[in-house]
C-alpha cells in the first residue's frame, strides 16, 4: 500500500500511476525487471551496474544499480525516494568515464532509452561511450516498448490516437531495434517480455517489451 507521503507527492515528471512503484514492492511482478535482476542475483552476485537514462530511479533501486539521467527533476525525485542509491545528473550521450572516475561496469542497463536519442548522438553513445563504461566481458541490456502489439492497437482506437510515442526519434519494429543494437554489439539473446503497466495482473500475458542481452564484440 502507498504511504501517505507518496500519495501527497505531486510532480509533472511523476504521473500518479508511478507512485506505487516508489517503494519497489511491486516491481517483482514485472517480468522485464525481474528477468534482469535474476540474471545477476540468482547466485548472490553483486555486480557493478549502471542504469543509463534511469528517469525517476525506481528500476535503478530495484536492480541495485547506479543511475544516470539528464532530467534534473527526475534525478531530484530519485534521490528523494531512494537516498541509499547513487544517482548522477548528466547527459549520458556525453559522459566521460575517466573524468567521473567510474569503475568498469559488469552490466549496462538501457531501458527504453536509445529510441529517444538523435542519430548522431546515438551513434557516439553506442560506439564509444557505452564500451568505455564496461568490462570487456560485461553484459549490455537494452529494452524497447513494442508499438505494434494488440493492447497498443486497442488503446489507440479507444483514445483515437496513434500507435507511436511522440517522444521517440525512431518508432522501430523489433527487427529494426535488433539491427540497430547489432550494428555495435554481439547479441546473445532477444525475446519479448511483459513490461510496466498500470494493470500488471491483466497485461502480464501480453509481451509489451523487447529485451536484448548483448556483449561487446571481440576484436582480433
Amino acid at each position: 500500500m502507498e504511504s501517505s507521503r507518496m500519495k501527497k507527492t505531486t510532480s509533472r515528471a511523476a504521473p500518479a500511476h508511478y507512485y506505487h512503484w516508489y517503494n519497489g514492492t511491486d516491481l517483482h511482478r514485472v517480468e522485464l525487471y525481474k528477468k534482469i535482476r535474476d540474471m545477476f542475483h540468482r547466485h548472490s552476485l553483486r555486480p557493478i551496474m549502471y542504469d543509463l537514462g534511469c528517469g525517476q530511479g525506481f528500476v535503478t533501486e530495484y536492480l541495485g544499480a547506479v543511475g544516470f539521467d539528464i532530467n534534473s527533476h527526475a534525478i531530484a525525485l530519485a534521490k528523494k525516494h531512494y537516498p541509499k542509491t547513487v544517482f548522477h545528473k548528466l547527459d549520458i550521450t556525453r559522459m566521460d568515464a575517466k573524468k567521473l572516475k567510474l569503475k568498469k561496469a559488469d552490466a549496462i542497463v538501457c531501458l527504453n532509452v536509445i529510441e529517444h536519442i538523435p542519430d548522431k548522438l546515438r551513434q557516439q553513445f553506442l560506439s564509444r561511450i557505452v564500451p568505455s563504461l564496461m568490462r570487456k566481458d560485461g553484459l549490455l541490456i537494452f529494452s524497447l516498448q513494442r508499438q505494434y502489439y494488440l493492447p497498443n492497437y486497442i488503446n489507440s482506437l479507444i483514445q483515437r490516437g496513434t500507435l507511436y510515442d511522440p517522444t521517440h526519434i525512431h518508432n522501430w519494429t523489433v527487427d529494426e531495434f535488433k539491427r540497430e543494437v547489432g550494428r555495435y554489439f554481439h547479441i546473445n539473446k532477444c525475446f519479448n517480455v511483459s513490461g510496466y503497466t498500470k494493470f500488471p495482473n491483466i497485461l502480464k500475458f501480453f509481451k509489451s517489451e523487447t529485451l536484448i542481452v548483448a556483449r561487446l564484440r571481440k576484436h582480433p
